[in-house]
């Protein structure tokens, strides 16, 4: 039996999926279980930039990434639609769907990963930035029909997976963050608003002067690069609240425990503070709640 923690929270989640749905059979959620390190990953214009400060598009990386979308958004749609479906044969259908809308967006994901691990492997913008030109030369040359270069793509993408994980969101969850879809939250209208409809989370916590020394320099990089105006010194938590909001759709909320410093110092000015700058508001909060648990620890729990 895998002891990992975040495995054993990833079951308790997947079995709170289930039982929030009194019609839908466990299978429904097979297609939607990931893993990976939420905060470390590209969105859409970072993949077609092939940068983690995504400035000018680049046409031979859209039109892959194009592709490779509306495939799998076209296999997770037949998925859906064999939802209420218990029998062999849709049950075998629908893992070879699944199979299948992987595979279509398997060289996007190297691609992705490639191009984050330029940043964790080198230290300063202009190595990073020269790694990166150097990584996107490789890829254009992939992309351009030299096959033999796969083996060099997949051998950087490797590197970073070990190290990092890296997840990148609105690749696999095409159906959710590409192309419009209606608004359930809008009486179903096609408003470019509908991406998640709600985040509910208990993500850790840790003081923002030990994330180099649990995760490295490069992480704590990381985390100030893709999240302007954040501070070095804020609790890691904060950077959850970042990346929440960043996946939210406008009609959506988010409900997560935090550390009771969320609404303090550093932490306040990296989390907070930027989503109320970006029009969030909090609706509902409980300051200084002490843990029911073992832990002797006092949180917040924060809604927007």
């Amino acid at each position: 039996m895998d002891k990992n923690p975040a495995a054993v929270e990833l079951a308790k989640l997947s079995l709170w999926l289930v039982t929030m749905s009194k019609t839908l059979p466990f299978t429904f959620v097979d297609h939607a279980l990931r893993h990976g390190d939420s905060l470390v990953g590209l969105d859409l214009d970072q993949i077609k930039a092939f940068h983690w400060k995504p400035k000018k598009q680049l046409d031979f990386v859209e039109k892959t990434l194009t592709d490779a979308l509306e495939q799998s958004l076209s296999y997770r749609s037949e998925i859906l639609a064999l939802a209420h479906k218990e029998d062999p044969v849709s049950q075998s259908e629908k893992r070879r769907l699944l199979e299948y809308s992987q595979q279509a967006i398997d060289h996007i994901r190297l691609i992705a990963d490639v191009c984050v691990g330029a940043f964790f492997a080198k230290a300063g913008d202009k190595a990073r930035e020269t790694e990166r030109n150097r990584r996107m030369g490789l890829v254009q040359a992939y992309l351009g029909g030299k096959e033999e270069v796969r083996a060099e793509l997949e051998e950087l993408a490797d590197t970073i997976c070990a190290e990092q994980s890296p997840f990148h969101w609105m690749i696999e969850f095409p159906e959710v963050f590409y192309k419009e879809r209606s608004d359930p939250l809008d009486k179903d209208a096609v408003n470019r608003a509908a991406f998640m409809e709600a985040v509910v989370g208990n993500p850790p916590f840790l003081e923002g002067s030990s994330i180099s020394s649990n995760f490295g320099d490069g992480y704590r990089d990381w985390l100030l690069t893709v999240h302007e105006n954040s501070h070095g010194n804020a609790d890691l938590v904060a950077h959850f609240f970042r990346r929440a909001g960043s996946l939210l759709g406008f009609h959506g909320t988010m409900g997560l425990i935090a550390t009771n410093t969320i609404g303090q110092g550093d932490t306040r000015t990296t989390g907070l503070k930027q989503l109320s700058d970006q029009n969030f508001s909090i609706y509902d909060a409980t300051t200084n709640f002490t843990w029911p648990g073992d832990a002797a620890v006092t949180v917040s729990i924060v809604r927007i």
